[in-house]
């Protein structure tokens, strides 16, 4: 009985720094492996600023209010009488903003766009979501909640999308109506 004792009080203990030091090392080995990311804010910049009938870009984004809280965004400024496809401009940049693997935007994806320089007023891009599928109520952010993102353009990060060809080539500028 005295040794079946003894060696009880031998495993408790065993067990007890194993358990220390399982804790004390931070689970290390239970830990994800983070990575570098791949596609970050400067690659997706440089793809939207390579867009045809685009004269400039301005990425925003960060904290939403509370950490952890993440939303992702983009504005761009079309040349005069940009005449290609606004719709496809808007899903190859919502997919732009989505497949970055910085910070994931588990708030809200915005984009702005406007004709002429930063200082013009914004499009309605209210319609140009709509024949995408996507729905939003204010003319000047276009903004999409991550869950609707993740329904239309799959789990983050999405996939790099490639330029479509219609707007890899600049139209001639649209004819002012008069």
């Amino acid at each position: 009985m005295k040794y079946e004792i003894h060696w009880v009080r031998v495993s408790l203990r065993v067990g007890l720094v194993a358990f220390l030091a399982v804790a004390l090392s931070g689970c290390a080995a239970f830990a994800p492996v983070s990575k570098a990311p791949q596609r970050t804010d400067a690659v997706v910049l440089h793809e939207l600023e390579s867009i045809p009938g685009v004269s400039s870009v301005q990425l925003f984004g960060g904290v939403e209010g509370l950490p952890g809280r993440n939303s992702s965004g983009a504005s761009l400024v079309l040349e005069p009488g940009y005449a290609n496809d606004r719709s496809m401009l808007l899903d190859y940049v919502l997919k732009l903003l989505w497949s970055q693997d910085d910070v994931e935007p588990n708030v809200m994806v915005m984009v702005t766009m406007r004709s002429g320089d930063a200082t013009a007023v914004p499009l309605d891009l209210i319609a140009d979501g709509r024949a995408l599928g996507l729905t939003n109520n204010d003319p000047v952010d276009f903004g999409i909640r991550s869950g609707q993102m993740t329904a239309h353009y799959g789990q983050w990060p999405g996939a790099a999308p490639t330029l479509p060809a219609t707007l890899a080539s600049s139209p001639p500028s649209a004819s002012p109506t008069p």
